[in-house]
């Protein structure tokens, strides 16, 4: 296309957009800060460090659970607060199970940025689903009493 199609057709279209510019630009800004904000929302799983967060979740869930302990436990004698936090220990762990044979669930679903064309979970986000399921309660609980 020439330019002198071009300007002929800005030329021609410019009383046409006179009257409704304002109005698009007065609704446009608006409408795709929301889309923008729901597409940010939906890909909520490729966040930086969500990853992290929901591996390292179950650790901080055990640390949060043993400091309100110790809150709870804070007025006690010193042999009542080592035997809650010996109760509270051996009611978390799993002592006498095979950590090899420990079943783990994962309740998930394939988002955006983990699917393919047909909105099936694509092979390449297997191993970033796997990696979720991977430190298992008997693992976590094991690396959260070392700190």
């Amino acid at each position: 296309m020439s330019l002198e199609r071009l300007t002929s057709l800005a030329n021609a279209l410019r009383p046409v957009l006179k009257d409704n510019f304002s109005l698009v630009v007065r609704y446009v800004p608006t409408v795709a800060k929301y889309l923008l904000f729901l597409l940010f929302l939906v890909n909520v799983r490729s966040w930086p460090l969500a990853w992290h967060i929901r591996v390292f979740r179950p650790v901080f869930r055990i640390k949060l659970e043993h400091k309100l302990l110790q809150w709870r436990t804070m007025l006690m004698s010193r042999t009542r607060k080592i035997q809650a936090e010996d109760e509270w220990l051996d009611s978390i762990t799993a002592v006498g199970m095979d950590p090899f044979n420990f079943p783990v669930t994962y309740n998930s679903w394939a988002s955006i940025d983990d699917s393919d064309f047909n909105g099936h979970l694509s092979n390449s986000s297997y191993a970033k689903v796997r990696s979720y399921t991977l430190p298992s309660p008997p693992h976590v609980l094991t690396f959260a009493a070392l700190y």
